[in-house]
């Protein structure tokens, strides 16, 4: 018999039928006589879940599958952010077990991001375009055929080129 610790699994060695009952999946409850033990039973239907927390580090939890998550986070110090397992969000007011939570699963614990809607309203999204006012088109100068589009094009490619330094740039590029 193993004493001083206070660990719930060293504690569930010292009562008689664990590693059967465990062996065999048997849930239900036992009989302690350890004098460490307070409540006199201990629920063998318990489970070990893990946190992924913040710091990085990883908590073992033992809970039964009625566990609430908001019960799980007010354990973990942990009532304002936010319990996900895979990558659905969990409900404060739902059970382990009606969240198909099964033993050593892991769960992720995440702090809220400040965001959302930051002004306006959602009805009027999309309206951009009746409040913008009508600008009249403005004549632009006709474009050069034939002849004279050839000469500016020459003009463009082989009189005015500034060769430099480094790679040569497109005729868009507004590089100086």
């Amino acid at each position: 018999m193993i004493l001083g610790t206070s660990s719930i699994n060293n504690h569930l060695l010292h009562c008689s039928l664990w590693l059967m009952l465990r062996a065999e999946r048997v849930v239900h409850q036992t009989r302690c006589e350890t004098p460490k033990c307070q409540s006199g039973t201990i629920d063998l239907a318990n489970m070990q879940i893990f946190i992924n927390a913040l710091d990085g580090g990883i908590h073992r939890l033992d809970v039964v599958p009625e566990t609430t998550v908001a019960q799980i986070k007010k354990s973990l110090g942990a009532d304002e952010h936010i319990l996900s397992y895979g990558s659905a969000i969990l409900e404060d007011s739902l059970s382990l077990s009606s969240l198909d939570i099964t033993d050593g699963a892991s769960l992720a614990i995440n702090a809220r991001l400040l965001g959302g809607k930051v002004h306006g309203s959602l009805a009027r999204a999309g309206k951009v375009r009746a409040q913008t006012p009508k600008v009249e088109k403005q004549e632009k100068k006709k474009k050069k055929k034939g002849r004279a589009a050839r000469r500016i094009q020459y003009t463009r490619r082989f009189v005015n080129v500034a060769t430099g330094p480094g790679k040569k740039r497109g005729p868009n590029s507004n590089a100086a």
